[in-house]
């Protein structure tokens, strides 16, 4: 069975302005959860993080792209996440003076790694 992106975690800024994410996959998303998923909104708490047997690859990838991730929503539950509501993470445009033309990067739940890694080749980027 072919893993699936269940998660996107901000780890920070890197040295030369890079953005670090690392990318989680499972080949269970009916089992994925960690603590607090259910609190809404989800960005009120601290370092969400999903329950490590639920995730069985992680991926790094450095960018200067800068994505907004869920978890530190507003207005949403990682619960909402789960149900499609809102992504996984998302290309933020603030930096940007139009819309990109070759598309924003959007990254959903569920999405399998092979498309993971189409999006990201499409920006010319690849996980390290």
């Amino acid at each position: 069975m072919e893993e699936k992106l269940c998660y996107i975690r901000c780890i920070g800024l890197e040295k030369a302005d890079l953005n670090v994410y690392e990318f989680y996959f499972t080949d269970n998303l009916d089992e994925f959860w960690g603590d607090d998923f259910n609190v809404f909104p989800c960005g009120i708490c601290n370092d969400l993080v999903p329950y490590e047997n639920c995730y069985h690859t992680v991926k790094i990838l450095k960018t200067k792209i800068k994505l907004d991730v869920a978890q530190e929503s507003c207005c949403y539950s990682l619960q909402d996440m789960i149900d499609g509501v809102i992504a996984v993470a998302w290309e933020n445009l603030f930096q940007y003076d139009e819309y990109p033309s070759d598309g924003r990067l959007v990254f959903k739940f569920g999405l399998d790694y092979e498309d993971v890694e189409k999006l990201l080749a499409a920006k010319n980027l690849t996980f390290e």
